[in-house]
């Protein structure tokens, strides 16, 4: 048998049996077998066909597994898996990088458009506080060139005119407003530093200057620290200028106007804006002289918010061209009995009481000027009704 497994060729057939004899020849007695191809095998080739069997096993087992000078078919699959194997893991890999190059990407993107917003939103701010800017100094701007005063004439409105004189034939000139008049009497508020005299007290009298004539009152009361004084004029009534309601807020920048006599007949309206308060003082940008001392701070609506004065510093003494004007309502401390209408919210507290007038308590006039800036209460009780203002 070749190394190759070759079948090996069929035996000689046995001869044919001679005939003519009484027995013949002896026939061949091996079993036959049928092989692979169904072809007959003998006994005696089985081993050999056995062998080519076991070889052609060999040779499969040689071409699926290899052997040493070749490679088996088997490999092929492997590398087919392993090749698989590294294209996904290669695939992970890379999806893994570019998932994480996209996420950094996307934080990128984002960060890039909250920041753009941002600025968008700056911008935006910027533009509509721009925006407001030019609409207030369009109104100021307006308001300066269309500006009406709230009244027409101080004296009308109760606004008039103060002189006082004093020792060696000064004469003081201010301005005065009226709180309170009847028919029979009127009470005015005008600048300390009219009235004061040389002993640091009080002129007893002073001239006021009504539209029907001059008339002589009297020094009622006064206080050092607010530098205001009270006037009491015999005969009424006269106009009296509304107080701006006491729970209506100020706001810097509002008008204001200034409206009194600054000079033998020169009623005057300045006007001005508010450029501080508290409530202690209201500072108008407004320039004043010892005429206008006294005079009332009105508002747009002509109601009266304040008192002019040139000496009223509620801070101590300062440089500058600005002033302190007194708010009304501080007034109701010491000189002036208010009622409840007067002291809207209860701002200085109802000192008056139920009913009480607004009007300064009467008192008993002194001989000689009181020496203290803060007079005694008042010996009797002033009417418990509001007279109607004229």
């Amino acid at each position: 048998m070749s190394g190759h497994g070759a079948v090996p060729p069929p035996p000689p057939s046995p001869p044919p049996a001679q005939r003519g004899t009484s027995r013949g020849p002896v026939p061949d007695e091996s079993p036959v077998v049928r092989g692979f191809l169904d072809e007959p095998v003998t006994v005696q080739e089985l081993p050999a066909r056995a062998g080519d069997a076991r070889g052609f096993f060999r040779r499969g087992r040689d071409v699926v597994f290899g052997t040493e000078r070749r490679i088996g078919v088997w490999t092929l699959p492997l590398f087919l898996i392993m090749g698989l194997l590294g294209a996904t893991l290669s695939g992970g890999l890379a999806l893994l990088y570019y998932g994480q190059q996209v996420r950094d990407l996307e934080r990128t993107t984002s960060r890039a458009r909250a920041q753009l917003d941002e600025v968008a939103e700056d911008l935006g701010r910027t533009a509509e506080e721009a925006r407001t800017q030019i609409q207030d100094e369009a109104r100021s701007v307006k308001e300066a060139v269309s500006r009406k005063p709230p009244i027409d004439s101080p004296n009308e409105a109760g606004i008039f005119a103060v002189a006082a004189r004093h020792a060696g034939g000064e004469v003081r000139v201010g301005s005065g407003f009226a709180i309170f008049s009847d028919s029979n009497e009127t009470y005015m508020v005008t600048s300390y530093s009219t009235v004061e005299s040389d002993d640091g007290f009080a002129v007893r009298t002073a001239d006021v200057y009504l539209p029907g004539g001059t008339v002589t009152a009297t020094v009622h009361n006064y206080d050092r620290d607010l530098d205001i004084a009270t006037l009491r004029l015999r005969g009424g009534p006269v106009p009296v200028p509304e107080w701006r309601p006491g729970d209506q807020g100020l706001t810097r920048g509002d008008a204001v106007y200034v409206a009194g006599i600054a000079g033998p007949s020169t009623p005057t309206i300045v006007s001005g804006t508010i450029a501080g308060f508290s409530s202690a003082t209201i500072v108008p940008d407004i320039a004043l002289n010892a005429f206008l001392a006294g005079a009332p701070l009105l508002d747009a609506s002509g109601k009266v918010m304040g008192i002019a004065t040139l000496s009223y510093h509620p801070f101590g003494p300062v440089d500058g061209d600005l002033e302190y004007a007194v708010p009304i309502r501080l007034i109701c401390k010491r000189l002036v009995r208010c009622t409840r209408s007067d002291l809207q919210a209860g701002q200085l507290g109802d000192e008056g009481g139920s009913g009480a007038v607004r009007r300064p308590p009467p008192t008993q006039e002194p001989a000689e000027p009181t020496p203290s800036p803060t007079p005694s209460p008042p010996p009797t009780a002033p009417p418990t009704t509001e007279p109607t203002p004229g």
